[in-house]
């Protein structure tokens, strides 16, 4: 769905592109159609989307330039931002897993297990495991 409603839009977008150029849309026919958008329950975003277009492609070429200037500094800080979120993300997994890892050896150590069948269970390294043992 998501592909055919990004098809259509490109192809209003076009239309209105066109439009713009050769003088048939103006700003009472835009306002005349963002009125009656606001009225009609379905498909608000792509109508949304399709007036954000209609305003852009009434730039000129500085303040397009600009504008996509500043669409690419958004771009980069959210993606700045995104990758350092995951990269938080993962490292607080593997800290929680670690430490998981080391309550379950306790645990298997109080229980009796030898040190190798702690070391084989949790995958925890035998001298780490025989660390813990002696600091207990």
């Amino acid at each position: 769905m998501k592909t055919i409603i990004d098809y259509l839009g490109a192809q209003l977008k076009g239309e209105l592109d066109r439009l713009w150029a050769d003088g048939t849309l103006n700003e009472e026919k835009v306002e005349s159609f963002r009125t009656l958008h606001e009225r009609t329950p379905y498909h608000k975003k792509m109508f949304t989307k399709l007036f954000e277009e209609a305003e852009i492609a009434k730039f000129t070429p500085t303040e397009l330039k600009e504008y996509e200037d500043s669409l690419k500094a958004y771009r980069d800080v959210k993606n700045s931002i995104d990758t350092a979120l995951e990269k938080g993300r993962e490292e607080g997994m593997a800290k929680g897993m670690e430490k998981e890892k080391l309550a379950t050896a306790r645990r298997l150590l109080s229980m009796g297990l030898s040190d190798e069948q702690v070391a084989t269970a949790t995958e925890l390294p035998l001298e780490e495991i025989q660390k813990m043992k002696e600091q207990a």
